[in-house]
């Protein structure tokens, strides 16, 4: 090991490219172990975790129209769980999160709090990161205390204890803060958000005195209980509740686990995706290192074959390069944790939340990432040390010895090991960059995607409306009137009406046609429904291309009736026209009459592997209104003060720009775009660095050849021509050997591509030219030198 870093602290240059090299592949690797690890491998924060489980009521069950709910049980239904303790030892409640303003504070605004009961708390077993849980006393002096997260008490406190004690205030209404829980509790009870601040008491008494109340549950089994013979158990005992609940014949209840994370296949896709790029880029770097590695072998030919004559055997040479190899490996792992741990600060606050990659477990550098960064450097060293090795201990000593191969350069041999290796870099890198490119191709079509109506001009305003103003219809109505003057007032609008823009997300609804609902129901196009009314599609500016809109009255009534976009009028009715077909969506048994066709339009939803459709039917009422106005943005800003004016209980949660709202739609894919890119790049940028290293030594071992060539009246195109040909033997092997792995390769990232194949040509074409001008660019440089050498001076050389 002495002698390993004190030849290679003679070669600072190779060193420090090679542990620079190795740093970077080893450093992503671990990363995306780490990220790995904390997404799918670690088990959920909670102690014995395999015992938590949802209880889901199925209607409907083994039809087409299944549906699972989470919230379907009742308050009987929760006394007869909890009563079940053969299979529960706890049944907690909570209630999902709920729109409220805060005060005094830096990030006053709408945000969302949650309900969780003190039940719930000691269930899951995360002890507060300051402060104390809530308690039944709590509660019974209503709950007027909060349990902030770790993130807004760091966002809006600066991490201070000292919060504990004060007061936050919410809905105007004073909130002590008895604690703050830490990023490792929520997982599980749909607590997870940038705008979630934290928790208040949910108080079940009092949720049960009112009418049409709803809440979550989430059930521990009994210790040592499987989950399949809970689920067993679950059955029979539902199977009795029945005479309590004729209702229910239509149902049945499943046990869910809470830990979901398997079941996220957006996750699990990218996941397996990025595990794959970085592995390619940990073998580029390897294939470089070990190129650079063979270079310093074929250097250094008479001493080995000097040790060789003077009795060393075999296996000491052999250690001698292993003990090179895992020098570089350890110094770049050493660096590799040191990036990790970077990217371990940076990567939580720019993966997409919609990936859910941290929901259960914080990014950490432990032990398990430890272990597999050991586990990577001994590959590693393996890799990079093979190679020369081989070459160095099949060296024919007396050759060596002589220096033959001073004239002629570098021998078949080797240029072969080089020319193979080099080979392995351009194909990997050309696997790296086809994926890189087929996201990137996916992402720019995705943006110049059409939208199917006019986004300029057009607002999104959402409403917050008190539930005891819905109670009564008519006085909904006649409230919702005044919103809407008072919208229409706002400066330099042009019109106004009911409905969610066109741009939102509404769910996955299934839709059913007369006469062929088996058919239909097994669609996997995802339909986005809208309750509209009669202004919205002038107002949104979505085109008709067939029949009708709706009228006010057939909005007042909310007439069974529907209006459906052009694509699913194609789907179900080619050639045909589906005015007058019935359809129905969702669990509903209510038939709905089309009356009219618009043009498709482009929702947050349109990225779906099937695409998605709309449909639309007649609402006197939603709490989602869009405004075309010439001036948007002073009527954001003036949205929410005109609709208090009317009731100071009234509230905007959000006003945007229509074509704001795709943003949420763009991140996910442009994250996939970028971290793809960047792999791809760093691979690039190794093999042009590889490719020029080697040809520059080439270039070198070859000195007194060229020199004797110029000589003897070569031109330089001739050497040029000489040098490149040598650079581009492997390119071209390494091009095509890679096109035919990138086609086996890339069909993998076929669900996450959006109007691209997985062998879009135009992808692979550009992906060839790129490789191509700077593996180029990189061997003329190296030719331009060669060319340049002084013939009679090389000759001179010893």
């Amino acid at each position: 090991m002495r002698h390993a870093l004190r030849s290679l602290s003679r070669s600072p240059g190779v060193t420090a490219a090679a542990t620079l090299t190795l740093a970077l592949g080893i450093g992503a690797n671990v990363t995306i172990f780490s990220v790995v690890d904390a997404a799918m491998l670690r088990p959920l924060p909670y102690p014995n975790p395999e015992q938590l489980v949802n209880l889901r009521y199925v209607y409907s069950p083994g039809t087409p129209e299944e549906t699972s709910l989470v919230d379907a049980m009742r308050w009987p239904d929760l006394d007869r769980w909890r009563a079940e303790s053969q299979i529960f030892s706890t049944v907690a409640t909570y209630a999902g999160a709920r729109r409220v303003t805060l005060e005094e504070t830096a990030a006053s605004g709408v945000t969302t709090v949650p309900s969780v009961s003190p039940e719930l708390l000691g269930m899951l077993g995360i002890a507060p990161r300051v402060g104390r849980w809530f308690t039944a006393d709590d509660v019974a002096a209503g709950g007027a205390v909060v349990l902030l997260t770790e993130r807004y008490w760091q966002r809006a406190f600066g991490g201070d204890s000292a919060a504990v004690g004060r007061t936050l205030t919410v809905d105007g209404r004073p909130h002590a803060i008895i604690g703050v829980m830490p990023d490792s509790f929520g997982y599980g009870i749909w607590t997870r958000g940038s705008n979630h601040v934290g928790w208040i008491p949910y108080d079940e008494a009092a949720a049960r005195a009112l009418p049409r109340s709803s809440f979550f549950t989430m059930l521990r089994l009994r210790p040592g209980l499987p989950l399949a013979q809970a689920s067993r158990e679950v059955t029979a005992a539902f199977d009795r509740m029945r005479a309590a609940r004729p209702s229910a014949t239509a149902w049945r209840v499943d046990l869910e686990p809470v830990d979901s994370r398997a079941e996220n296949v957006t996750s699990q896709t990218a996941l397996l995706a990025f595990s794959g790029a970085v592995v390619f880029v940990l073998l580029v770097a390897c294939a470089n290192v070990a190129n650079l590695l063979l270079c310093r072998v074929l250097t250094r030919q008479r001493e080995i074959a000097l040790r060789a004559a003077l009795g060393a055997s075999r296996s000491r040479i052999v250690r001698l390069l292993f003990a090179e190899g895992l020098v570089l490996a350890a110094a770049g792992t050493i660096a590799a944790l040191a990036i990790a741990w970077w990217a371990s600060r940076i990567l939580p606050a720019v993966v997409p939340e919609t990936l859910g990659l941290f929901d259960a477990n914080a990014m950490a550098i432990d032990w398990r990432v430890l272990g597999y960064s050991a586990l990577l450097m001994t590959v590693t060293m393996v890799l990079c040390s093979v190679a020369p090795t081989l070459r160095a201990t099949r060296a024919d000593v007396a050759s060596a010895l002589e220096g033959s191969s001073r004239i002629a350069g570098g021998s078949r041999t080797g240029r072969r090991l080089w020319q193979g290796l080099q080979t392995l870099q351009v194909l990997f890198t050309v696997i790296l960059l086809s994926g890189a490119g087929l996201l990137a191709n996916s992402f720019v079509r995705m943006m110049q995607t059409h939208l199917g109506y006019d986004a300029d001009g057009l607002v999104a305003i959402t409403l917050d409306i008190p539930r005891d103003r819905l109670s009564n219809a008519a006085g909904f109505q006649t409230l919702l009137g005044e919103i809407m003057g008072r919208v229409r007032a706002l400066p330099g609008v042009v019109g106004a009406a009911h409905g969610q823009a066109p741009a939102a997300r509404t769910g996955g609804a299934r839709i059913f046609v007369e006469g062929r609902e088996q058919e239909s129901s097994t669609s996997p196009q995802r339909l986005s429904l809208f309750g509209v009314d009669h202004d919205y599609f002038a107002v949104a500016g979505i085109p008709f291309r067939q029949g009708r809109g709706f009228t006010v009255d057939e909005v007042r009534s909310s007439a069974r009736l529907a209006v459906i976009d052009e694509r699913l009028a194609e789907t179900w009715w080619p050639g045909e026209s589906p005015l007058g077909k019935r359809v129905r969506f969702g669990v509903l048994p209510v038939w709905n009459t089309v009356i009219g066709v618009v043009g498709s339009v482009k929702t947050q939803n349109f990225a779906a592997t099937a695409g998605s459709v709309q449909a639309y039917h007649p609402s006197p009422g939603v709490f989602w209104l869009v405004v075309r106005t010439a001036r948007p943005d002073e009527v954001m800003r003036l949205a929410r003060p005109a609709v208090r004016t009317i009731d100071p209980a009234l509230d905007v949660v959000e006003a945007a720009h229509v074509g704001d709202l795709y943003e949420e739609a763009f991140v996910t894919p442009r994250f996939y775009s970028v971290l793809m890119l960047v792999f791809g790049g760093v691979a690039l940028a190794t093999a042009a660095v590889g490719l020029f290293a080697v040809v520059s030594y080439s270039t070198a071992r070859r000195r007194r050849e060229i020199g004797v060539r110029l000589a003897l009246g070569a031109q330089l195109a001739q050497i040029r021509r000489l040098v490149m040909t040598d650079a581009f033997v492997p390119l071209a092997a390494g091009l095509a050997a890679g096109l035919i792995a990138a086609f086996w390769t890339t069909r993998y990232l076929e669900s996450m591509l959006y109007q691209v194949t997985p062998h879009d040509p135009t992808t692979y074409a550009t992906v060839l030219f790129c490789l191509t001008v700077v593996a180029g660019a990189a061997a003329l440089i190296a030719a331009q030198r060669a060319a340049r050498l002084d013939p009679l001076q090389t000759l001179r050389q010893e």
